[in-house]
C-alpha cells in the first residue's frame, strides 16, 4: 500500500512541483532563495540542477508572456497612449520606461536583482496585492504572477489520492 501512495504521490509532485516553485519566486520574501534552502536540504547534489531547471521555466514562461503583451499591445502604443500615471508625469514616465528597457534587462531580471522583502516586517503581505500595486513597475512579469499566483490548489479528497481499492495495478499482499 505504501509503495502505491508514494507512486502516486509522486507523479502528482512531478506534476505539479515546477509551478509551485515559480509560484515560490514570485514572492518578494522569498524569489530563488527559498528553493536554493529546500532543494539543498533536500539533496545538495542535484541543487544546481534543480535550481537551473526552476530558473529556465520561469524565464520561458516570461517570454511567452512578453511576446502575447507585444502582440496585444501593438494597437494601443501605436496610437501613442501613456499608462495612467499623474498629469504632468508624462513626460517622465516615457524617459524612465526608455531607461528600463534599455538597460538590457528584463523585468524579471530587475525584480529577481531586488533585494528581498524582510519576511519578518511583511508577514503578512498579500502577494497577490503585491504584484497589483507593482503592476506599472513591471507589467508582464505584475500580469504572469498575478495569473500563476490565483491558479487553484487542485482539491482531491485523500480518500481518492490514496485509495488502492479500486486500482487492479497494485499487487495485493
Amino acid at each position: 500500500m505504501v509503495k502505491c501512495m508514494k507512486l502516486k504521490f509522486e507523479k502528482y509532485w512531478e506534476k505539479y512541483s515546477d509551478i509551485l516553485a515559480v509560484a515560490a519566486v514570485l514572492d518578494p520574501r522569498l524569489k530563488f532563495h527559498l528553493l536554493e534552502y529546500c532543494f539543498s536540504v533536500l539533496d545538495q547534489s542535484t541543487c544546481k540542477r534543480r535550481l537551473a531547471n526552476v530558473c529556465s521555466k520561469i524565464y520561458k514562461l516570461f517570454g511567452a508572456y512578453k511576446k502575447n503583451h507585444r502582440i496585444s499591445s501593438a494597437a494601443t502604443t501605436s496610437q501613442g497612449e501613456i499608462p495612467d500615471v499623474p498629469a504632468g508625469y508624462g513626460g517622465f514616465y516615457a524617459f524612465f520606461s526608455q531607461k528600463v528597457v534599455g538597460s538590457g534587462n528584463s523585468a524579471l531580471d530587475i525584480y529577481l536583482d531586488e533585494p528581498l522583502l524582510d519576511i519578518a516586517a511583511y508577514k503578512k503581505l498579500n502577494v497577490l496585492h503585491y504584484w497589483k500595486d507593482n503592476s506599472a513597475r513591471f507589467k508582464e512579469l505584475a500580469t504572469m504572477a498575478r495569473e500563476v499566483l490565483s491558479i487553484p490548489k487542485p482539491t482531491v479528497a485523500s480518500e481518492s489520492s490514496f485509495s488502492i481499492g479500486s486500482d487492479e495495478s497494485v499487487e495485493k499482499t
